[in-house]
């Protein structure tokens, strides 16, 4: 009888549990900031501050399939990161003004089917580019130094090939850490 009991109670236990919906909704996060860079300049010329819109997302319980940016009438498809999951954009020509300030809406479809929104205000509050100071390669290791830059928490440092593909990228702390990869 007492096999019966426990036969019993360890089916109702796994009909329960696999019962149980307590998933979470799938979330996306949209991230809209501009980048700004100096552009090159030849010798005796002074370099031109140059700005780009870049768009980031990221999601928590889902996987995301694809993502679209609205701000007015402006749209965006973002591009999905084979290494990461994450969706992303970034103004491929950079110009003198700033992208357009405003909210944009992200939009977000996961591969279980489900969707949903998000929104990101972006502003004109824009932190200047890194004057580098000292920029040194030796024994396959650049050093690199720059003045502080005014309300920056973080940078990020890449280095780029001439056809403008990215070598190298790394994120400092605000302890001034470079950690790459």
């Amino acid at each position: 009888m007492k096999k019966i009991i426990l036969f019993a109670f360890s089916i109702f236990a796994i009909a329960l549990t696999s019962c149980n919906d307590d998933d979470p909704d799938p979330q996306g996060y949209g991230d809209a900031y501009v980048i700004s860079k100096l552009t090159e300049a030849g010798e005796g010329e002074e370099a031109t501050v140059v700005y780009g819109l870049h768009l980031a997302t990221s999601s928590l319980y889902g996987t995301l399939s694809a993502v679209s940016v609205t701000a007015g009438t402006a749209s965006y498809t973002l591009q999905k990161n084979t290494d990461t999951g994450e969706f992303s954009y970034e103004t491929a020509n950079f110009g003198t003004d700033l992208p357009a300030e405003g909210t944009y809406t992200f939009s977000y479809s996961f591969t279980s089917g489900e969707t949903t929104t998000s929104t990101n205000a972006l502003t004109d509050d824009v932190l200047l580019p890194a004057n580098i100071t000292t920029c040194e390669f030796a024994s396959n290791k650049i050093e690199l130094e720059w003045d502080e830059v005014d309300d920056a928490d973080v940078l990020y440092v890449q280095l780029k090939k001439a056809d403008g593909e990215r070598v190298f990228t790394s994120i400092t702390t605000s302890g001034g850490y470079l950690a790459g990869d």
